[in-house]
């Protein structure tokens, strides 16, 4: 009998603590993924003005991060948000979000949050590795993260807001 209550007591402590990991799961998906794309949303895209006047570069800049830190998530706005309010913190967001996102397919097609994502990445460095995540990651492992701010904007300066051309294997090879 007593075994029984002892057993009665584990699977009662059981049950409370699966319930609250569910509870503390649901809010940190709330705070982490649905709530900035919410935010998100309540930008207003039209001639990218502003519906709230609460929103500033620095928290639209925070939003789109949190928003494309995650492989789910309205990406695409956050990308057409980051090309006016992008710089050179988002760099390390937009590489790991082009992870996720669609890579070409034979005819070199992709979709158009691709598209913006590397558009992105291209003004902000002033390099173009094209759609390819392990390039555009070696890349910042090994020189684009020990750059200053400063670095970045005299490498798009000096680019003349063009981007250049990353070198190729062949190249280093000669």
């Amino acid at each position: 009998m007593k075994d029984k209550q002892v057993r009665r007591s584990y699977l009662f402590w059981l049950v409370i603590s699966a319930a609250f990991a569910a509870f503390l799961t649901g809010m940190w998906l709330y705070f982490n993924v649905w709530l900035p794309n919410r935010e998100l949303s309540d930008y207003s895209l039209t001639g990218l003005t502003t519906a709230n006047d609460d929103f500033s570069p620095p928290h639209l800049r925070d939003i789109c991060h949190r928003v494309i830190s995650f492989p789910f998530g309205n990406h695409h706005d956050a990308f057409l948000v980051l090309e006016q309010h992008g710089n050179h913190e988002s760099i390390p967001y937009l590489i790991r979000a082009l992870k996720w996102q669609q890579q070409p397919d034979a005819a070199g097609t992709v979709t158009c949050a691709t598209e913006h994502c590397v558009d992105n990445l291209q003004k902000l460095t002033g390099k173009d590795f094209s759609f390819v995540y392990e390039d555009w990651q070696s890349w910042w492992q090994k020189e684009g993260s020990r750059l200053s701010p400063q670095d970045f904007e005299k490498a798009v300066t000096n680019a003349g807001n063009t981007v250049t051309d990353a070198p190729s294997e062949d190249a280093e090879k000669q």
